[in-house]
């Protein structure tokens, strides 16, 4: 394997954390939020790990 990717799964369940407080807050229902979260992601190589 020449690269792989790298998703951050622990910053994953930080953002879904954020994004439900949020829309709690600004008493959003769940039809009004955003179907995308836009979330980090790094190509690892040989190089950069």
């Amino acid at each position: 394997m020449l690269a792989t990717i790298n998703q951050f799964a622990e910053r994953q369940a930080v953002f879904g954390v954020d994004i439900a407080l949020k829309a709690v807050a600004e008493q959003r229902k769940e039809s009004e939020l955003s179907k995308v979260i836009e979330t980090p992601l790094q190509l690892v190589t040989a190089t950069n790990h």
